[in-house]
């Protein structure tokens, strides 16, 4: 999933300032820098939010995910 505020939705394809993505893992992941967080729902589900914009690391950081 690729976010952007709505004013650049023209570009949110090329140009996504945050992007979300779902996946499951038998092993702990490790992420590669602080331009990555994890969240882990109840059924196992893993999220890496991947920051592309610097600007929007605490937006990012108040993602939730139920």
């Amino acid at each position: 999933m690729n976010v952007i505020k709505y004013a650049d939705e023209a570009m949110l394809d090329t140009s996504p300032t945050v992007k979300i993505f779902e996946c499951t893992a038998k092993k702990d992941i490790t992420l590669p820098s602080n331009a990555f967080l994890q969240s882990t729902i109840a059924d196992g589900r893993i999220f890496i939010i991947e920051i592309m914009d610097g600007a929007w690391k605490d937006f990012a950081s108040n993602i939730t995910i139920q």
